[in-house]
């Protein structure tokens, strides 16, 4: 295979992809896979989906991988039972605003199919590490929510005494997530597939935990604020708004007691999600810095549990560019009518009151100095 290093300035991943699929290198996994992550990779890097830097990125490591899956020294491959699993799950989570599952867009089929359909030699999931970043309103509570209940429900099926977790910054931040993940299992457990899962398990959905009376296996409710990490051992994390560091000075601390503890959990997997915020000193953006990093040298396999899903603006004079805001909002695929207005129009008040920073931070993903510690507002 050709030694592909895109951080040398004469490599993009445009022009890496052209050259691979010019050498016929993606041929027969064009004919073997079918699946929503390989169909968004090859819709990505031919241009017909619109998307930033990080996503071809991930889309071409995608492709690539899946050309090295048999070799010798490549120790993953790519379960196409464990896709249609997680998203014939999804097809029946219900929304909680609507109480009705929602049709998921390709790229949020993607997502779950290339977390939990890569696998290792041992049947584990092969991304021990999630690292998920969208701009605010893209939908990022319901794939949480499906993510959480797919796990406890069906891929813990089975087992016993296993911990599972949804992390948030503060007590009040996970209160308000947690009522969002309360209402998904209470409306799952009202379907008649799962009714009588429910019954059988003895499930329980309380203020701070969803608990199996038979298999003791338990979903908490948890906060970076309480620190209380040390005693467990997560099969399945999801830490939501991982980007406060500034507020929260804990985050990065506890993500090492929590990875740690996981270790000896087979099949487990962390989640950090989180929008970009204003202190780039952040462990999150740091980490989507080094993961970049590792996808680029695709010759290389260090960080090869490691899966960074990044939906970004590739520059800040993109806030004058609607037209490709759907880079970090790819929800704008679906609702461009009704939500690029409203971004347009809190782009122009940005501007006039002089928080233009603040829009590109939240609403375009991009991580940029958006406060400053100051004796006097600069107006």
């Amino acid at each position: 295979m050709v030694k592909i290093d895109l951080t040398q300035p004469d490599w993009t991943v445009e022009r890496a992809y052209k050259q691979q699929m010019k050498a016929g290198a993606y041929d027969t996994i064009a004919e073997q896979y079918h699946d929503p992550a390989t169909t968004y990779s090859f819709q990505v890097l031919e241009g017909t989906i619109m998307a930033g830097q990080d996503i071809k990125l991930a889309c071409f490591r995608h492709l690539q991988d899946l050309t090295r899956v048999g070799q010798s020294g490549f120790p993953y491959h790519y379960d196409m039972d464990k896709c249609h699993e997680v998203l014939n799950f999804a097809s029946i989570c219900p929304d909680v605003d609507t109480g009705q599952p929602l049709p998921l867009m390709l790229w949020q089929e993607a997502l779950l199919c290339e977390s939990q359909g890569w696998r290792n030699e041992k049947g584990e999931r092969r991304y021990h590490r999630v690292q998920f970043s969208v701009a605010r309103t893209n939908g990022k509570t319901y794939l949480t929510n499906i993510l959480l209940a797919y796990d406890y429900l069906i891929a813990s099926d089975g087992l016993f005494n296993q911990d599972l977790a949804y992390i948030a910054p503060v007590v009040s931040q996970s209160k308000k997530g947690w009522r969002y993940i309360q209402l998904t299992f209470d409306r799952l457990g009202e379907l008649s597939d799962v009714k009588h899962m429910y019954k059988q398990q003895q499930i329980k959905t309380l203020d701070d935990v969803v608990r199996s009376k038979k298999s003791r296996n338990q979903l908490l409710r948890l906060s970076h604020e309480s620190g209380q990490f040390d005693s467990y051992h997560f099969r399945l994390a999801v830490a939501d708004e991982s980007g406060d560091d500034g507020r929260i000075g804990t985050i990065r601390e506890n993500i090492g007691k929590i990875t740690s503890g996981q270790v000896q959990v087979f099949d487990h997997q962390f989640w950090s999600i989180s929008t970009a915020y204003p202190d780039s000193t952040s462990s999150f953006y740091l980490d989507e810095k080094l993961a970049r990093e590792a996808m680029k040298k695709d010759y290389d396999r260090a960080l090869d549990d490691v899966l960074m899903i990044n939906y970004s603006q590739d520059s800040e004079d993109e806030v004058e560019q609607p037209e490709t805001w759907i880079k970090s909002n790819p929800i704008l695929a679906l609702k461009k009518d009704t939500m690029l207005p409203s971004l347009i129009s809190e782009r122009d008040k940005k501007k006039l009151d002089g928080s233009l920073d603040e829009f590109k931070n939240k609403n375009l993903n991009l991580w940029i100095k958006a406060s400053e510690n100051r004796f006097l507002n600069i107006h």
